[in-house]
């Protein structure tokens, strides 16, 4: 985390915007690492993710609205800096989502983008991508949009379609800077509860014709997990200013 704090720890932002806020984990970064900050308004499209920001957040200065990330219902010019974090791979329509943050942002305002990759990670690191990957396709399988995470040349093809100066690039969450952190093992706990997580998910196509294929999928994906290990795959941190 030293890595993102040296780099977001330069940037002063009176209104932040956060879109596709989720869990609140890069919400938490921001608010722990910018230089300094007013106040993070926080967009997502769920009523469980406002009630999970609003108390997770209730003593900072965090707002939370439900709201369409391609339809933002803010004033032209209105935050000093935008955020999107690992949530470009959800998108459905991406350039229509990079137009509205670019609405909203102030001239000489910065975008923040923060983005795991697929390709280049280790063997360990291939097992969250792995996994990623196979709850996406349950989740397209359901109707929602959750595609494979990107290449790092295809987040950095897609932030240059803005055509921003590039401020500061950061591949953060290395395999390096995990194995310092962290032990190199798996426990037997952490991947039964792996296990339950995606099972529980992979039985809602119990009645379908995928089901035998899904859970064949699953148990590889077990295997694989148990054989390499588990860490989180690396992550981009692109600013660029506007």
């Amino acid at each position: 985390m030293s890595k993102l704090k040296e780099v977001l720890g330069k940037y002063e932002c009176n209104k932040v915007l956060d879109v596709g806020t989720g869990r609140g984990e890069f919400t938490q970064i921001l608010i722990d690492y910018l230089k300094s900050y007013d106040e993070i308004v926080c967009i997502d499209y769920s009523d469980r993710t406002q009630a999970l920001i609003e108390e997770k957040f209730k003593d900072k200065n965090v707002k939370f609205y439900n709201m369409d990330c391609a339809k933002l219902e803010f004033k032209e010019e209105l935050f000093d800096a935008v955020s999107i974090s690992n949530a470009l791979h959800e998108l459905s329509d991406i350039q229509t989502v990079l137009k509205q943050m670019n609405r909203v942002l102030k001239k000489d305002g910065i975008m923040i983008f923060n983005e795991m990759y697929c390709d280049n990670q280790s063997a360990k690191q291939m097992s969250h991508v792995k996994l990623h990957h196979f709850v996406a396709k349950l989740h397209r399988l359901n109707g929602r949009t959750h595609n494979s995470t990107f290449k790092k040349e295809e987040i950095l093809d897609i932030i240059q379609t803005l055509d921003m100066r590039v401020l500061d690039i950061l591949e953060h969450s290395t395999h390096e800077d995990q194995l310092k952190a962290s032990s190199d093992n798996i426990t037997e706990e952490r991947l039964t509860d792996i296990d339950d997580n995606i099972s529980r998910l992979t039985n809602n196509f119990k009645e379908t014709e995928y089901y035998d294929e899904l859970v064949k999928e699953k148990e590889n994906l077990i295997e694989y997990i148990k054989d390499n290990g588990l860490f989180s795959a690396t992550e981009l941190l692109v600013i660029v200013k506007k």
